[in-house]
């Protein structure tokens, strides 16, 4: 068996369950950590991404040790397109893409934009993914805010992901918990700068070049990582 985290033990409410009835919620929940703890003692070898995950795996279950083997993943060679144009603006940006998931921290992102794009007006963010309910929820929030310049693009193919990536001045990912660190090393693939909240798993899994680490859960030390990057 694969574990590429243990999310829903630390964060249940970063789900589509949670949008349901408290007690389909709750029925959801039960139904996971019975099906994930009989998956894991039957399994002869339990396959995680990071040595992160790994200890968060046997301090839930410490009979998994014996186990556990890590595996790393890989990134798919992302290609940009060769002639169609895709940026949704005309300046620089700034660029966030997958779910707007609860600890995806997108209430951090739009927290810091409030002050970066007052300070840099030719900058511009966007944000990729599936318009989701979640996602709708920060697109009510940046109305509500009446923050500028900022777009969604909706969910992306690998094609306009590579595009947006290699013309944007950096890639922002302020997730507080993650089991790997995909979206900022398929970034960096593409000569992409990434910031990026400091957590275990990045900190064991990134490179020093072209990552810009900030506190997690930091609105002003994001920024002050994306105006290194600008700088």
């Amino acid at each position: 068996i694969t574990i590429h985290d243990l999310l829903l033990r630390h964060q249940s409410q970063s789900a589509k369950a949670s949008t349901k009835h408290p007690m389909v919620a709750w029925l959801k929940r039960i139904g996971y950590r019975i099906a994930l703890w009989n998956a894991l003692h039957q399994a002869k070898a339990i396959l995680v991404p990071a040595q992160e995950v790994a200890r968060d795996v046997i301090e839930h279950y410490p009979f998994t040790k014996t186990k556990i083997i890590v595996t790393g993943e890989g990134i798919s060679r992302l290609t940009p397109h060769a002639t169609r144009v895709i940026v949704p603006v005309s300046g620089p940006y700034i660029f966030y893409f997958g779910s707007a998931y609860p600890h995806k921290r997108l209430d951090l992102l739009l927290d810091m934009w409030s002050r970066l794009s007052a300070k840099h007006p030719e900058l511009s963010l966007v944000i990729g993914g599936e318009q989701d309910v979640f996602m709708s929820r920060v697109m009510d929030e940046t109305k509500r805010l009446n923050l500028p310049r900022v777009q969604f693009t909706g969910r992306l193919s690998d094609e306009d992901l590579a595009t947006l990536l290699t013309n944007a001045t950096a890639h922002v990912h302020p997730s507080s918990f993650e089991g790997f660190a995909l979206p900022s090393l398929e970034a960096l693939s593409l000569g992409c700068p990434t910031v990026v909240a400091d957590i275990p798993v990045l900190r064991e899994l990134l490179p020093e070049e072209g990552v810009f680490f900030f506190k997690n859960g930091d609105a002003n030390d994001m920024m002050r990582a994306i105006e290194a990057v600008l700088a």
